[in-house]
């Protein structure tokens, strides 16, 4: 309301926009380009997961002292390993590096460099002697008195080799061993020494070592306590989002012309060194309870030896994570569980090694760096994928190609034969998958459904696989042997002992092939009757079947592209498609419509101003070769390629430069 001079109340109207919420506004936009930035630093595992996988596989049973012929196998193994090892051993940073590049607005290298600065600041202020060692020091120290030893020296227990025993926890607090049943003990070590006043929370006892005495035969066991505060890749992706808000608000600062050369994009580095001062707080504050619980959690879900947390939880996941795929969310509850999540158990080296030391369960986080590194008991997470991207998806490409009429089905089973074959090769789904999932939402819901129930019984078989990209044949092939070293132990009550015959029958790795069968058969008999008495509009079957353009078999020149006045089709090179799909994009979204343009491993990642339906037609974009357009809130629009998207989103950068 108004006043005028002479006191006469005018009405006008607001031009105030109404809130939005998360989900309509730019908070699904927001996870959208969280989960597109996570697929940055996945890119390098594939490659590192394959020299790692070999390197190891050559290692394993050999050590650098063995005689010469094997010490060569030990040593090309080891150079193998290497450059693979590092990517596993620097996931951290990779990730805060990858996300301040992809989450910055203009995906420049000052980003990158900043995240990756204020990463190792918060390494430094949550390490040995930092923040949360002040905070901290005194809390939940360990029980030296010798009831709270007993339990400390609980794994010595179970994980003694035969002929090993323990005679005696003095009251003094120190620990004899003996071989065999010689008498006499040795000189003592003092276990107290090694645990006082080191707080729960940031210490663990990481493993335990046989020191052999100056007496014949005898042997002490020594704990190894070690610092175990890690903020992991959660810290990185934490620091990489922060450092990404900092640069894409404050690139363009203008400061004094005395200090300009301070001024901009070099004023970011700054700002990420001064907020190591925050970031460090909130993370010396909290993480150490939290790491705490995910320890706590961790160990109940990947316990061997419990098997209904274990399938249970895989299950959990897996339907999750079918869930959110068509929105690209999945990638972040992935991240957190394959890089994040602790994973206990011995190395499999040391378990094939006869009269070793104790083989000590090491706490590894994340389910891909366990199965990397060897740790016995992972691929929890991973392995139950297999049979989907190797057996499911592919029947779900013949369901529907058997489903579409005769004179479609020809130009339909090319297209889908294809995109199932990539899924098997490769486990890249996504082209397949949104073939159907948004025009049939019973088949989404039976797709998440079968991959939880069939990942369950791969759970329960003790199947361990992992893979550094995804769960198709390549990453089968390269995980198969450490699989099947793994499938010859097992876990008795917290002891990992040589595996039964029938153990080793169902958590042998060749028998993912017959669940891929199982798997190929279920999704066969179930698709195919579902789309025919539903009459779901399957690629083939829509309406417009007999003028629709399939998937980028055929195309409009360029430069007739969406002509008003001519639909004609004519074959087009490879280089022509990535063109039209562009043109596409620019006629549809606009120019001025575009904010940010990104991509991931298969899509198109947009920013819009305005991603309205009935502005941006999907029929045209379709038509062009996308596979699927997704809208996420109002301003974020992802248009589904395939592997080859890189080359469209260089095409579009041409166009709008």
């Amino acid at each position: 309301m108004v006043t005028t001079k002479n006191t006469k109340v005018v009405d006008t109207l607001t031009t105030e926009e109404p809130k939005k919420s998360f989900f309509r506004g730019g908070g699904m936009a927001l996870l959208s380009r969280i989960a597109k930035s996570l697929m940055v630093p996945i890119a390098v595992l594939p490659f590192a997961a394959l020299l790692n996988r070999i390197g190891n596989l050559m290692m394993t049973g050999f050590t650098a002292g063995a005689v010469q012929k094997y010490q060569v196998i030990w040593w090309v193994g080891r150079i193998i390993s290497i450059p693979g090892a590092i990517v596993f051993d620097n996931l951290s940073v990779i990730f805060a590096l990858g996300i301040g590049f992809g989450m910055a607005k203009d995906h420049r290298g000052e980003a990158a460099l900043a995240a990756t600065v204020g990463f190792l600041g918060l390494v430094a202020m949550t390490g040995q002697d930092g923040l949360a060692s002040v905070f901290y020091k005194k809390t939940m120290t360990y029980n030296t008195s010798l009831s709270g030893l007993n339990n400390i020296l609980n794994p010595i227990t179970k994980n003694l080799p035969s002929g090993y025993v323990i005679d005696n926890i003095s009251p003094d607090y120190k620990i004899y061993t003996s071989w065999m049943d010689n008498d006499g003990y040795h000189t003592a070590y003092p276990l107290a020494s090694y645990f006082a006043g080191k707080s729960q929370l940031l210490w663990m006892v990481h493993g335990w070592i046989l020191h052999p005495t100056d007496v014949d035969g005898h042997y002490v066991v020594i704990p190894t306590v070690n610092y175990f505060l890690d903020v992991g890749v959660i810290g990185g992706i934490f620091s990489g989002a922060v450092t990404a808000f900092l640069y894409n608000r404050y690139r363009e600062v203008n400061i004094p012309k005395s200090l300009s050369f301070f001024g901009g994009r070099r004023f970011i580095p700054m700002l990420s060194i001064a907020s190591v001062w925050i970031v460090g707080l909130i993370f010396a504050s909290i993480w150490p309870w939290a790491q705490m619980g995910l320890i706590s959690f961790g160990s109940k879900i990947a316990d061997a030896t419990a098997k209904t947390p274990r399938i249970l939880g895989f299950g959990a996941y897996a339907f999750l994570n079918r869930l959110l795929q068509p929105m690209g969310l999945h990638h972040i509850i992935n991240t957190f569980l394959w890089f994040q999540f602790p994973i206990s158990g011995p190395h499999i080296a040391d378990l094939i090694k006869p009269h070793s030391s104790p083989p000590n369960s090491e706490i590894v986080f994340g389910d891909i760096t366990a199965f990397t590194k060897g740790i016995q008991g992972s691929g929890i997470f991973q392995a139950g994928f297999f049979p989907l991207y190797m057996g499911g998806l592919p029947a779900a490409g013949l369901a529907m190609t058997l489903a579409a009429p005769k004179k479609n089905r020809k130009e339909i089973g090319v297209f889908l034969a294809s995109v199932a074959f990539v899924a098997f090769l490769t486990g890249i789904d996504e082209p397949l998958v949104f073939s159907f999932i948004f025009i049939a939402p019973v088949l989404f819901i039976i797709n998440a459904l079968f991959t939880a129930l069939m990942g369950m019984v791969v759970t329960a078989s003790h199947i361990s696989l992992g893979f550094g990209f995804s769960a198709g044949l390549i990453d089968y092939l390269i995980s198969v042997p450490q699989g099947w070293q793994m499938s010859g132990f097992m876990d008795v009550n917290g002891v990992w002992v040589a595996a039964t015959t029938t153990y080793k029958f169902f958590a042998n790795p060749l028998m993912i092939l017959v669940w891929t069968a199982a798997m190929f058969g279920l999704y066969l008999v179930t698709f195919y009757p579902i789309i025919i008495k539903m009459n779901i509009e399957t690629p083939g079957r829509e309406k417009n079947a007999d003028v629709e353009v399939f998937k980028g078999a055929e195309f409009p020149k360029p430069k007739d592209a969406f002509s008003k006045t001519t639909n004609k089709k004519i074959k087009v090179n490879k280089k022509e498609r990535y063109i039209v799909m562009a043109k596409a994009v620019i006629d549809e979204v606009g120019k001025d419509n575009l904010v940010d343009i990104t991509n991931c491993t298969t899509r198109l990642r947009l920013t819009v101003k305005d991603n309205d339906k009935t502005k941006i037609s999907d029929a045209k974009l379709k038509a062009a070769g996308f596979n699927s357009v997704i809208r996420l809130g109002t301003t974020a629009l992802q248009l589904v390629v395939g592997t080859d998207v890189e080359y469209v989103t260089n095409e579009l950068e041409k166009m709008m430069e």
